[in-house]
């Protein structure tokens, strides 16, 4: 009998380690994967980081030509209308000059 009780606690003894040592096991498995899934989480941030600054670079970029192209269409609109007035005040002071007697007619 009392080898029978023996061997009952030496299985018990065995039960015990294998339950410890399947919880070692499941503590490190658990770990190595919350470390893997930390690292996944700053590659996912860190891309997400890069293409957020990748789209706002085209976006600058793209904003800078469209500025570029207004500005541009502002000043051809600025030369023509300049160009407009300069030609009307040359074709006003041409009238000007044609409607002024001249000293020719008035000694006449």
């Amino acid at each position: 009998m009392k080898e029978v009780i023996q061997e009952i606690l030496d299985e018990e003894k065995l039960a015990r380690e294998r339950i410890d040592n399947a919880r070692q096991q499941a503590r490190r498995a658990t770990e190595a994967a919350q470390a893997e899934a930390q690292k996944l989480i700053e590659d996912a941030r860190r891309e997400a980081l890069r293409e957020a600054e990748k789209i706002l670079t085209t976006a600058r970029t793209k904003a800078g030509a469209e500025q570029a192209a207004q500005i541009n269409a502002a000043r051809e609109k600025q030369k023509t209308i300049l160009d407009n007035y300069h030609n009307e005040i040359a074709a006003a002071v041409d009238f000007l000059f044609r409607a002024l007697p001249t000293g020719d007619k008035a000694q006449s």
